[in-house]
């Protein structure tokens, strides 16, 4: 019964999104998990990073969580990106420029993937190989018959964290306030500027 509840749990809004530095051995450096709502895009100067944490230059973006498809059918997508990426959701490889090598290609050709109702596992990987110039990234889906428009994040969740809720004690037995976290904080200052 409560493998049913969940298919049904629309969770949290937007992705979750691991941030890591890209070494120059094509090894992940300092690596952070952004747990603020993530939409499936970027714009990013040279000289700017996806996170406080990782400095500006090579990184690699993993986006983890789930699409929600209002109506099945077969849908298109299409990516302006300046790096590497590759999109998976469910069982198809739904975007992918990246050569053997691990090289970009210039142009990838969209893939048409059939979806059917309901929430379907998504992972995409950005990869920003170039220490200088921008990184851009959007997404754009179109279902077959339609106009095409940016992914937007309302049709993108992550599952609510189980274990932790259940491990965590009634508030009214915790006496002292919890330390406040880096991630906390960062969002503290952009929420209030």
């Amino acid at each position: 019964q409560e493998d049913e509840e969940d298919e049904d749990d629309p969770g949290l809004p937007g992705l979750v999104a691991t941030h890591a530095q890209l070494l120059s051995t094509g090894r992940d450096g300092l690596t952070v998990v952004d747990t603020a709502p993530q939409r499936l895009a970027m714009s990013l100067a040279s000289d700017e990073s996806p996170h406080p944490a990782i400095p500006a230059g090579r990184f690699r973006t993993v986006y983890m969580g789930r699409l929600f498809v209002q109506r099945a059918g077969k849908y298109t997508f299409r990516v302006e990106t300046t790096g590497g990426f590759q999109l998976d959701i469910g069982p198809h490889k739904a975007f992918n420029n990246i050569g053997p090598e691990g090289s970009e290609l210039a142009a990838a050709a969209p893939t048409v993937v059939e979806l059917k109702y309901g929430f379907v596992p998504l992972v995409a990987t950005y990869t920003k190989r170039e220490p200088t110039g921008a990184a851009e990234l959007r997404v754009f889906w179109q279902r077959e018959g339609e106009a095409e428009f940016a992914l937007p994040i309302g049709v993108l969740s992550r599952e609510r964290p189980k274990a932790a809720a259940k491990e965590m004690p009634p508030a009214a037995a915790v006496s002292t306030p919890p330390e406040p976290t880096f991630e906390q904080g960062r969002r503290l200052v952009a929420d209030h500027r």
